[in-house]
């Protein structure tokens, strides 16, 4: 969507600035012409070369308790997703197409046992989703294992 938008508005400033150099009205006017084309073109290359930069840099936060993740859009969108891990059961991953495979992204859908694949529940455009997936299993690992000493010292306790 985003490359069209931004290609769409490159477009229109460029003929904006092309219509500019070829009137015959008055000054003011084709330097409003000229600038409404020259800001359509710099706003569309930032928006374009932000959304590139957002996607290529997901911020993924593994602790010992939750799974957090931002989803960041230049003026449009900051949000922040957490999963806790206790309602993991699994993680799949889903790279779908050559580009995603070529380039090591997928997706990360977290199954929390209710046998919905929820897109609140997955994590889309992940680098090396399967090192990521590790590190989360791993971390669930380290949980179980530290709630087994927990009830187990609490059982020998009474």
């Amino acid at each position: 969507h985003i490359v069209c938008i931004c290609l769409f508005l490159t477009s229109i400033g460029t003929l904006l600035i092309a219509t500019s150099f070829s009137m015959t009205a008055g000054r003011l006017y084709i330097d409003t012409v000229f600038f409404c084309g020259v800001s359509l073109i710099l706003f569309s290359y930032h928006r374009f070369a932000h959304t590139f930069l957002s996607e290529q840099m997901l911020d993924i936060i593994i602790t010992d308790k939750r799974v957090l993740y931002f989803n960041d859009s230049l003026f449009l969108e900051d949000d922040e997703h957490e999963i806790h891990l206790k309602k993991i059961v699994n993680i799949n991953i889903q790279s779908e197409g050559f580009l995603q495979r070529f380039f090591q992204y997928g997706t990360l859908w977290f199954d929390t046992g209710d046998g919905n694949l929820l897109l609140d529940r997955s994590i889309g455009y992940v680098q090396k989703p399967q090192e990521v997936a590790t590190l989360i299993r791993h971390q669930l690992t380290s949980q179980n294992s530290r709630q087994r000493e927990k009830s187990n010292m609490n059982s020998h306790s009474n």
